[in-house]
């Protein structure tokens, strides 16, 4: 006898779905505010500080979500390395507020 049981996202990796969601978030926050900004390298490095650190905080309260919402299983301290993912693409949020900044000097 074959019981079927209705879809879950266990099979998945939800929290990394979601950290990675917010990440390209992070791709869209950094491009606007280098464009808007029109700044340097050290404005850009001021820009990817503060998305890794609003992402950083996102990408908390969204596995505490999902957790809670019963959409992803708790993995203790295993979930603090989705954390982690905004701190490793620092680097990419730099030079993509500094390349809209250049792109947006050009065009004005």
């Amino acid at each position: 006898m074959v019981v079927h049981s209705r879809p879950t996202l266990e099979g998945m990796n939800t929290k990394l779905l979601l950290t990675l969601a917010i990440l390209l978030a992070g791709v869209w926050g950094a491009w606007i505010a280098g464009k808007r900004s029109k700044c340097g390298w050290g404005g850009g490095l001021a820009i990817a500080f503060a998305v890794v650190a609003a992402l950083f905080i996102l990408v908390n309260i969204g596995i505490a979500g999902c957790v809670s919402a019963k959409l992803c299983v708790s993995g203790g301290d295993t979930d603090l390395s989705y954390v982690a993912y905004p701190v490793f693409a620092f680097p990419i949020y730099w030079v993509l507020a500094r390349l809209a900044a250049s792109v947006s000097k050009g065009s004005s």
